[in-house]
């Protein structure tokens, strides 16, 4: 082997060494934010709630497919799946193998909505005892309830660390990319980057938003007027509650929605 080859590894390493202490130097580099150990353990407890309401919707989609599938009539509880739905899709008459299959998924839900109860009850507690004033201003928000808020204390963790909206948005993936080839028009597209499950969080409480809150409802409406797209229009509402919670996080007076435009740019 040449010894070219060999010394090609090193010498790299070298390189890639001065890059760093001179970006270092210039305070390019920026550190990384790791979760205390009791944050990791709120967010994991949040995290683990999300997938077993995931998972409860998956069931419920099984159930009423094993039903259509198989030809029976969906008794009328589960169009809500009230307490009755369990009890009534149990005792529907059906052929013992049939009925096996079905109990055995009427358990998995009944699991499941246990398990979503006990994690509500222990992600609560965890909130009074962590974020109790950052929880009580993010769900005076109109349409942020429980869900989206305990997601959101629990993914940002240290919501002071961020000094612009930019960051934020940028951090949630929910900041604008505008891109530009030769003489095209400029686009701006939301790069699929960031915090996923939260993002979706995110986008449902703004639809809530924009339906009972007349300045949101603005928002979406001036968007929409503008893309003609109602998937756009309500990314840029659910960026502007985004900065808005953040905002309420490190308990700073949020801005207008006209101040708040200033510091994100619209998708």
């Amino acid at each position: 082997m040449h010894s070219s080859r060999i010394c090609s590894g090193s010498e790299n390493d070298r390189l890639d060494a001065v890059k760093l202490a001179t970006y270092f130097a210039r305070g390019l580099l920026r550190p990384i934010a790791v979760p205390k150990v009791d944050q990791e353990g709120y967010r994991a407890l949040v995290r683990r709630r999300k997938r077993i309401a995931e998972s409860r919707g998956k069931i419920k989609q099984r159930i009423k497919g094993f039903l259509l599938a198989s030809g029976f009539d969906e008794p009328d509880s589960i169009q809500k799946w009230s307490l009755a739905a369990s009890a009534d899709l149990t005792a529907l008459d059906v052929p013992p193998q049939h009925h096996m299959a079905l109990a055995s998924m009427v358990r998995e839900y009944l699991f499941l909505l246990s398990e979503d109860k006990m994690l509500r009850a222990e992600i609560r507690t965890a909130t009074k005892r962590m974020h109790p004033e950052p929880y009580k201003r993010l769900t005076s928000v109109v349409g942020v309830g429980e869900t989206a808020a305990t997601s959101f204390l629990a993914e940002l963790f240290s919501p002071e660390r961020f000094n612009r909206p930019e960051e934020v948005t940028s951090y949630l993936g929910l900041a604008p990319v505008v891109s530009q080839s030769g003489g095209s028009a400029a686009r701006a597209r939301i790069r699929p980057v960031g915090k996923k499950r939260l993002r979706g969080i995110l986008v449902e409480a703004a639809w809530q938003w924009t339906w009972r809150d007349p300045e949101a409802k603005e928002l979406y409406s001036r968007h929409f007027a503008k893309h003609g797209i109602g998937q756009k229009a309500i990314v840029a509402v659910a960026r502007k509650l985004a900065i808005k919670l953040w905002r309420l996080a490190v308990d700073t007076p949020p801005a207008s929605m006209g101040d708040a435009a200033s510091g994100a740019r619209s998708a």
